[in-house]
């Protein structure tokens, strides 16, 4: 019975590890807590994310395995296997939180992006040394579902830090990121994210875009049996020492130091921290940003984070939208009227819900005349060019305005005669008597009845047999102003002679 027991818990654990891709970003950073004898205290923190939008992915680790390896100028970090860290243990996951979605006043947010925080803290007391202390946590996986690195569902992360012998011997703190990204950016959206980090040693900082470590593989998994606990398996347990690969990007479209798709391109300052670009490409995207501290010009330590930036479609709170002919640049709307001054303006704006005030604005004869109705009805002096506005929720951030012109052209007004030689199964003469206020018509569209058209102005038309045939006409001017008119015309024409011949 024991070993059945066994048995079972060992599938069920490879069936917990085989859906194990989640991992969206981590950082580590530490804290001095002071010197004694020699020996240097620390408190380390380490925030871990995963995406909880699926109910798939696996859960956070509690506890999460952790290794340090001293190495430096004595001996090289690639000399160490798994078993001759200098240390390794386990910490709890101290709290799991869900990272709340950035507010957009002006944007609704896709509802299906997750993000959970898992937060550990620990303390060590190091010795001091010569050489650097590199504490360490992996896991694998990321999401499959990236778009700007090579076989994402397969590779795992790294999350890590190195304190120098110089920070050790000054106590030193590392920089700590002030705030975590927005979960979710809008495509198209310009995006100013200020990504600082705080010293509170005084620390020159510089910033810069970096790549985000591996760690861990797809082995110990139901589709690729062995070791979970090893350098390439789901939960490397302690971690591998460095030195530590990095994720391969999808050249020539990405890189780390372009990770991802913009106009402008993003970058961050190297002196405030500040990302700026516009996203214009959808999709899941890691990025990893760096923040390096300086004293006295040498380096004390670099902290990175690696995060997934999720660029999405975002629907804006308010549209401003009319009932219209045409849309000219993408944002202006046509209205054309051909002998009718009077305009029945339909209101098609969105999302109604958030549009707190509203009204429409047209210049006519130099006066701007104003309509607070939801639907504007408008009567406009004479022919010509008008132009006007719809705004929606004036002097605020989530505004919006259509631009509107109207042309008001003279009438057109469609007409016709035919005749035929009633004596004789002959053609039919169709004589235009159309007419338009602009001058000149330019397009006749004639439907005979008999599924025969003709686009000539006065066409002739013999038909095969006897019958009523509804005539229409289809006439446009210079101005494309069109009108139509449709009549029936009998064709019934006597024959000149009739023979009637009796039969047997």
């Amino acid at each position: 019975m024991k070993q059945k027991i066994l048995g079972f818990l060992a599938c069920l654990m490879l069936v917990i590890v085989g859906e194990a891709r989640h991992i969206i970003g981590g950082e580590m950073t530490y804290e001095c807590l002071g010197e004694q004898n020699g020996s240097v205290r620390y408190r380390f923190k380490m925030l871990v994310y995963r995406d909880c939008s699926a109910n798939f992915g696996a859960d956070l680790d509690n506890p999460a395995p952790i290794a340090v390896y001293q190495c430096g100028i004595n001996r090289s970090c690639g000399e160490f296997t798994q078993l001759n860290a200098f240390r390794s243990f386990t910490t709890p996951l101290r709290n799991a939180r869900r990272v709340s979605p950035p507010n957009f006043p002006c944007l609704i947010l896709p509802p299906n992006i997750c993000v959970e925080e898992g937060t550990y803290e620990f303390e060590l007391t190091l010795p001091i040394s010569d050489e650097s202390y590199h504490v360490i946590y992996q896991r694998c996986c990321r999401n499959e579902t990236i778009s700007n690195i090579v076989a994402p569902g397969e590779v795992g992360g790294t999350y890590a830090v190195e304190i120098t012998p110089k920070a050790q011997r000054l106590c030193n703190n590392s920089p700590t990121f002030n705030q975590f990204p927005p979960t979710v950016i809008c495509i198209d959206q310009p995006l100013n994210f200020d990504h600082s980090a705080t010293d509170v040693d005084g620390d020159s900082l510089v910033y810069f875009f970096c790549s985000p470590l591996l760690g861990g593989g797809r082995v110990g998994t139901v589709e690729n049996p062995g070791n979970q606990r090893a350098c390439n398996g789901v939960t490397p347990t302690p971690p591998c020492a460095p030195p530590h690969g990095t994720v391969q990007f999808i050249a020539p479209i990405y890189s780390f130091q372009t990770p991802l798709a913009g106009a402008p391109q993003e970058a961050v300052n190297p002196l405030t921290g500040l990302i700026t670009g516009t996203p214009n490409k959808l999709g899941q995207y890691v990025v990893g940003v760096c923040v390096s501290e300086y004293r006295d010009n040498e380096l004390l330590s670099t902290v990175q984070r690696d995060f997934q930036f999720n660029i999405a479609n975002c629907s804006p709170t308010v549209v401003a939208d009319i009932e219209k002919d045409s849309i000219i640049n993408g944002q202006q709307f046509l209205l054309t009227s051909c002998g009718n001054n009077t305009i029945n303006f339909i209101n098609q704006s969105f999302q109604r819900q958030f549009v707190n005030n509203f009204f429409w604005e047209f210049n006519i004869n130099g006066q701007a005349q104003t309509f607070t109705t939801w639907d504007a009805t408008v009567t406009f002096p004479d022919t010509g060019r008008y132009v006007g506005v719809l705004v929606l929720n004036p002097n605020t951030e989530c505004g919006d305005t259509a631009n509107i012109f109207v042309n008001i052209f003279p009438q057109i007004e469609a007409d016709f005669e035919f005749q035929y030689d009633t004596c004789v199964a002959g053609p039919v003469q169709f004589t235009d008597l159309s007419q338009s206020g602009a001058g000149a018509i330019t397009n006749w569209e004639w439907n005979l009845g008999d599924r025969n058209n003709s686009r000539i102005r006065n066409p002739r038309h013999r038909y095969n047999d006897a019958g009523n045939f509804p005539v229409t006409l289809v006439v446009t001017d210079i101005n494309r102003c069109k009108d139509d008119v449709t009549k029936n015309v009998p064709y019934f024409p006597i024959p000149p002679l009739l023979v009637i011949s009796p039969s047997d």
